[in-house]
């Protein structure tokens, strides 16, 4: 590739041919991820451990993510997990995991469930990965198969591939409606990724994902090793050729 044959990622994850090149490039379809995240009343528990990515953050101001400077007015302050609940440390871990998918030329949704299922954030959207995590709030009961639904409802607009990540800390209200939701988001090609923190039944994660080793138990304070194991579980980015001009 000579310096006329760039790409770069454009503002919805496309890959973009620019320069004079006459060379066959790649043109990448940006992924969809949907970051389906468990807002019941157990999530409101306080975890034991430290977290390195809840270390020395401040009351207001930003902090570098992955070379990306993120605002953390939102973020929850504190030198460790002392009184910080379990959806604390999983809205710090959401950002990194958006950046990170980014990389992986995929865009990231956010929905959440407790009572009800609701999205806070489409794909798409512009507005800043902060503001979106600051909007998970927590609610009642666990009723997982409505946060499945509205998530591959949403990623059936996706360009490429679609796959959708869930943190949950329980079962859900209705373990065969879970599975049903799963089983209709498997069938339209959603990959399944799960992630349980302390809580979570491992065996119930495993059927809910599109594969067993797809399914992660993990402790709170190794969430964000368990989110970078997720985005690489997430199916290349589909490409398509064409020559540059």
């Amino acid at each position: 590739m000579n310096k006329n044959q760039l790409i770069r990622l454009g503002s919805k994850g496309e890959g973009l041919l620019l320069g004079d090149g006459k060379k066959p490039l790649p043109i990448f379809k940006p992924g969809w991820v949907m970051l389906v995240v468990d807002t019941s009343q157990s999530m409101s528990s306080l975890p034991f451990g430290v977290n390195p990515h809840l270390m020395n953050l401040k009351y207001s101001g930003s902090q570098v993510v992955d070379g990306i400077t993120v605002s953390i007015a939102d973020l929850p302050p504190g030198q460790n997990l002392t009184g910080k609940s379990a959806l604390d440390v999983a809205k710090v871990e959401a950002i990194e995991f958006a950046n990170k998918a980014r990389a992986q030329r995929y865009l990231t949704g956010l929905a959440s469930f407790d009572d009800k299922a609701k999205i806070i954030r489409l794909p798409e959207e512009k507005i800043p990965f902060t503001d979106s995590v600051a909007a998970l709030e927590i609610g009642g009961s666990t009723n997982m198969a409505s946060g499945i639904f509205v998530a591959y409802t949403t990623l059936q607009q996706a360009p490429g591939e679609k796959a959708m990540v869930i943190i949950s800390d329980g079962l859900p209200d209705d373990e065969e409606k879970a599975l049903n939701a799963a089983k209709s988001a498997k069938s339209l090609n959603v990959r399944i990724i799960t992630i349980g923190v302390p809580g979570a039944n491992e065996a119930f994660l495993k059927k809910i994902a599109s594969a067993s080793e797809l399914a992660t138990l993990t402790e709170f304070e190794n969430l964000g090793d368990a989110m970078g194991k997720a985005v690489k579980f997430l199916l290349p980015a589909h490409s398509i050729t064409r020559k540059g001009h």
